[in-house]
């Protein structure tokens, strides 16, 4: 779905004049940003052919600050447009402004002839600092309107429903102390931290969840609130019967420190039963604790090193495009049993510190039942299956699920730089797909590597580009904000990866079509 486009500044012309002062700052008051989301990309009108730098600015009270930055451009003459390399956040009313090294560039214009050059205060519709002065050391002001503007999108949420998974789920935290009472305190990301864990368990549904344990990292009172806080049920404690029956009345089972007959959670899991696992609890020693969950863990691929690895603080976290930690930057722990891969296991590492696995999932998915022997005919109203192979004039394209690459631009239109060439991605399913995390890249350079962010979601029939250094708003507005072309004229292959690193499509053309055929 696309998102809703933020704007600031003033209409793009030429004014007339352009700025002989030079080593300067600038902001220009007459439109504010529209909106909260994130700057894409901006543009001028250039009188001169100077460098000029994007300056955003937000003021608080009476205090100025700079809350982000372009790189240096030097334009040419006329309109501009440049995409920003970093993305900038901004506010409802901040504001759009320039720094020049040298004389100015961007043309402006005083709202009447009669205007002063420099009202000799801050009254004025822009206000500029004096040559050599800090970002915000403002000293002058003048009404004037400078052919400058900003786009970006809004960072508004899109709501989805998740479905919940119909298979078995488990994650696997080396640690206890992340959820515990001490964890929340340590870390503000926390809260979102164990919403992301029920999501990942029950999708966006209400879930029956019940802690099997006694130990401190699973009972504490603010896990509890920001579970119910959140509409799931929560209970907790070791007096309920512990097998497959009585625990399939819940979505999940959270256990850590005391033992669990692993057998029933084995049974449980591949049900569609879902666990959380933690470990580093002190129970029986390191040794004894990674003995007394390695039968469970390595009927999923994993196991837990039977020594403490002495990992301790607020952790960065290392697969920001997980599911699990959407919106989360750092957790809490406290020595634990790091956990390993089993040879050939599909399960996955998705959080690592000092070269120890810190955080892992894994799904189980039911084998199919054997098939009948008697044929079973289709409904006369099946829908014809989708083709995992598309053969055209110029490409070929495999797509494994409804999101695939569908087109390619690799020869733009614009000289030297082939800004406009890009890769469109379309939803030919019936459902909302999102696609946060996934990437779109090269077989012939690490360099063409692009990450779509967070809450990015692409709606049935839709289709979204990416450009290699424009910024469209209607088709998303993706950028690999590249100074040059990217895209081989004589042929590449492109891979589309989901964010568990599933390939979900490939598009190859020229030489790169040649090899594969």
């Amino acid at each position: 779905m696309t998102k809703s486009t933020i704007t600031g500044g003033n209409e793009l012309k030429t004014r007339g004049v352009s700025d002989s002062r030079s080593n300067f700052y600038l902001v220009d008051l007459n439109v504010p940003i529209s909106g909260k989301g994130v700057l894409n990309s901006w543009e001028i009108w250039a009188d001169k052919v100077t460098p000029v730098q994007l300056v955003i600015y937000r003021k608080t009270a009476n205090a100025w600050s700079v809350v982000g930055k372009s790189d240096l451009k030097t334009p040419a003459l006329g309109l501009n447009q440049f995409a920003l390399t970093t993305a900038i956040a901004v506010q409802p009313n901040d504001f759009a402004g320039v720094y020049y090294p040298q004389t100015g560039s961007v043309s402006f214009n005083r709202k009447t002839e009669q205007e002063a050059w420099d009202l000799g205060n801050l009254s004025g519709s822009v206000l500029f600092t004096s040559t050599g002065a800090a970002e915000t050391a403002f000293s002058g002001s003048s009404n004037r309107v400078y052919s400058l503007k900003v786009h970006g999108i809004d960072d508004a949420p899109v709501f989805v429903p998740i479905e919940k998974p119909a298979n078995g789920r488990i994650i696997v935290h080396n640690d206890e102390w992340a959820l515990s009472d001490a964890g929340f305190q340590s870390v503000s990301d926390t809260a979102t931290f164990a919403l992301n864990v029920a999501t990942y368990f029950v999708g966006t549904t209400q879930g029956k969840f019940h802690v099997l344990s006694n130990n401190f990292g699973l009972v504490g009172a603010t896990l509890e609130r920001t579970m119910t806080g959140a509409g799931h049920t929560w209970t907790k404690g070791m007096n309920i019967a512990i097998n497959a029956v009585a625990l399939a009345q819940y979505d999940a089972i959270f256990v850590g420190g005391d033992p669990v007959d692993n057998q029933v959670l084995i049974d449980y899991v591949k049900n569609g039963g879902k666990v959380y696992l933690c470990a580093g609890t002190g129970h029986g020693g390191s040794q004894a604790e990674a003995g007394q969950w390695n039968t469970f863990l390595t009927a999923f691929g994993l196991k837990f090193d039977g020594v403490y690895n002495k990992i301790s603080g607020s952790l960065a976290v290392t697969s920001p495009s997980h599911p699990l930690f959407s919106n989360v930057k750092t957790l809490y722990q406290n020595n634990g049993n790091s956990i390993s891969l089993l040879p050939n296991a599909t399960a996955n590492i998705v959080m690592t510190g000092s070269n120890q696995g810190l955080i892992a999932t894994a799904d189980y998915i039911k084998p199919n039942a054997p098939a009948r022997s008697e044929p079973t005919p289709s409904p006369a109203t099946s829908e014809p299956p989708k083709p995992k192979t598309i053969e055209t004039e110029e490409f070929s394209i495999t797509a494994e699920d409804d999101v695939f690459m569908s087109n390619l631009v690799y020869k733009g239109l614009v000289k030297k730089t082939q800004s406009d060439e890009y890769v469109e991605l379309s939803n030919r399913g019936n459902h909302p797909v999102n696609i946060s995390g996934w990437k779109i890249t090269s077989v012939g350079s690490a360099r063409q590597q692009f990450t779509f962010p967070a809450n990015t979601v692409l709606a049935s029939g839709k289709t979204f580009r990416v450009y290699t250094n424009e910024v469209h708003s209607e088709t998303g507005g993706f950028s690999f904000a590249s100074k040059t072309a990217i895209w081989n004229d004589a042929g590449d292959e492109l891979n589309l990866y989901d964010a568990m690193g599933k390939k979900i499509s490939t598009l190859a053309y020229g030489i790169a079509r040649t090899k594969k055929s």
